[in-house]
């Protein structure tokens, strides 16, 4: 079995470092529930032990086409827009996440296996959001349509609707 390929933006800052670190320690098809769980210690003579998830982290300061090709070479995409540790980056992983969500739905037919591509975003993109006649129940996702973002996140919230959309294109190629 082949490891699994996931492209992680978010080179040399914060979420995209640990997040990558984090992960590429991971098992797939692990869960928490079975965990460390093994029969007495021993595998199943015929399983093969799992490989850990093949990584890439990228940076903001690589080219479209280098993302892209990396991006076709993976199974799972995760692009984070919440790291504001260098602001100069945040504009670049909105409009380049923008622009590879577009691309990779424009070439889904081309996929050889399922991708997945997994966006991080931020809460702010609720800032706004009237919330319920019950102050107890706060927001679920039947309220996502509805969102209203903060004034300085409506870029993010953009970036997320453009995610959804994707996914409905081609739900067998492309999963969001």
């Amino acid at each position: 079995m082949s490891a699994v390929k996931v492209l992680i933006n978010g080179k040399s800052r914060y979420i995209g470092d640990n997040l990558a670190k984090w992960i590429s320690n991971q098992k797939p098809g692990a869960c928490l529930d079975n965990a460390g769980e093994e029969e007495e210690g021993q595998q199943a003579e015929n399983a093969q032990p799992a490989s850990n998830f093949d990584v890439t982290c990228i940076s903001h300061q690589q080219t479209k086409a280098e993302i892209e090709e990396i991006a076709m070479n993976s199974d799972v995409i995760i692009w984070q827009i919440t790291d504001f540790s260098d602001n100069s980056c945040v504009t670049s992983d909105i409009s380049d996440g923008e622009w590879l969500v577009d691309s990779l739905s424009k070439n889904c037919d081309s996929f050889s296996t399922a991708k997945q591509f997994i966006l991080i975003s931020t809460v702010a993109t609720w800032a706004r959001t009237k919330p319920s006649d019950d102050p107890d129940l706060g927001f679920d996702e039947n309220n996502f349509r509805t969102r209203r973002s903060h004034n300085n996140f409506k870029e993010h919230l953009n970036l997320e609707k453009a995610v959804i959309k994707a996914g409905k294109i081609n739900k067998q190629k492309l999963s969001c």
